[in-house]
């Protein structure tokens, strides 16, 4: 399965299944972008943004992002982790716009 969506300036929302294997994308020039993924899911997650924000709350990812090397004078930050064996990839980019990334039900 392969899901591909882009804004330019409005809010993009996802909540769904991760099929194994298949390739999402999600990318931005402004707007927010939303993630809600399932809990335990077979993916790899990349998330990069230029000057924007990127906030996570999912069950064995990294809560913070990392300064990215990229353009002298953005702040361009990253974030990427595991859930299992990664088969699945999920790539979310905006140039700046905030990020969010959460599980299905939330942590517990």
């Amino acid at each position: 399965r392969d899901v591909e969506a882009g804004s330019v300036g409005g809010t993009l929302y996802y909540e769904g299944s991760i099929e194994t294997g298949g390739r999402y994308t999600f990318g931005s020039h402004g707007g927010e972008i939303e993630l809600v993924l399932p809990r335990g899911m077979d993916a790899r997650v990349e998330a990069l943004t230029l000057a924007g924000s990127i906030d996570v709350d999912y069950p064995g990812a990294p809560t913070e992002a990392t300064r990215a090397e990229g353009i002298p004078g953005l702040k361009e930050m990253e974030l990427s982790f595991t859930s299992g064996q990664g088969s699945a990839r999920v790539e979310v980019e905006t140039l700046g716009g905030r990020i969010r990334i959460r599980s299905q039900g939330g942590l517990q």
